[in-house]
């Protein structure tokens, strides 16, 4: 294992003691600098030259930094001979190993080595790798909002086709419906149901019901108990009879009643007698 993992090409500091020629201790010897042939750099295993930069003690400590230059980072591997030259009969040599990443020359070409934690981007999604809470940057190329872990983004399209509404909070078309083409508005798709809570019988019943629900509106009236309506198309005496209607709007509003008669040769019902006459243009739903 090397001793440091620098960026390729990035200067950096390094940091190291000095321990005394047979000794088991740090060692002052080398105090205020070290300098002259006393640091040697070789870069993948070249030839030695005397490092750009001097050691600088830590006072009183034996220990050292050395910067090391973007110079002497280019290299897969950079090794720094400590105590070389005069300086070794004092102190005990030793080698520093550098391995460098982020480069197409580095020992590590990519931004970080094995599966250390780094940051990474995947197409346009930007995260953490072994972070459980990280900022979404990108989606679909959009830039992301939101709380961290929790980012509120848009979804640019649907199923293939562009999506509208507020960000994080997409409305869309649902192209298909249990295999079935849906249709209805943006969002609110048209569709069969199959089943209600897995009945097939209660969805069909539901149906049914849904179809006996019909809507208009009053055209003209005679009186509190009878009306003709654009709902009323049926020429068959009776045939609305026993259905209820409801009125929706106006000063009936939530009155109900029944039809008690129908007359198909004149299209008018006649019903049980409300509060009021309704007027032309009232509103109703017949069930």
């Amino acid at each position: 294992m090397p001793d440091y993992l620098l960026q390729y090409g990035v200067a950096a500091t390094i940091g190291f003691p000095l321990i005394g020629s047979g000794t088991a201790v740090y060692s002052t010897t080398g105090s205020g600098s070290l300098s002259g042939t006393n640091i040697q750099v070789s870069k993948d295993y070249g030839a030695w030259a005397t490092s750009t930069n001097t050691g600088t003690a830590v006072p009183g400590s034996g220990w050292y930094s050395l910067g090391l230059t973007t110079s002497e980072l280019q290299a897969k591997e950079t090794i720094v001979m400590v105590a070389a030259g005069t300086l070794g009969t004092l102190v005990e040599r030793q080698a520093i190993l550098i391995h460098t990443w982020g480069n197409a020359s580095a020992m590590y070409p990519g931004d970080w080595p094995g599966s250390l934690m780094a940051n990474h981007t995947v197409g346009t999604v930007t995260t953490l790798i072994n972070v459980a809470s990280a900022n979404l940057v990108q989606v679909l190329g959009t830039a992301a909002t939101g709380t961290q872990g929790v980012p509120s983004v848009n979804i640019a399209r649907w199923l293939g086709t562009a999506a509208t509404g507020t960000q994080g909070v997409p409305s869309v078309n649902v192209a298909r419906w249990l295999g079935t083409a849906a249709t209805g508005t943006q969002g609110f798709a048209g569709v069969d149901v199959l089943r209600i809570n897995g009945s097939a019988t209660a969805a069909q019943s539901m149906g049914y019901a849904a179809r006996g629900v019909g809507s208009g509106t009053v055209d003209g009236t005679l009186g509190a108990a009878t009306f003709s309506s654009d709902l009323f198309t049926s020429t068959v005496d009776n045939f609305y009879t026993g259905a209820v209607v409801v009125f929706i709007a106006g000063g009936l509003d939530l009155q109900r009643t029944d039809i008690t008669d129908y007359k198909g040769a004149t299209k008018q019902a006649t019903v049980t007698p409300l509060t009021a006459a309704p007027t032309a243009g009232q509103a109703f739903v017949l069930v």
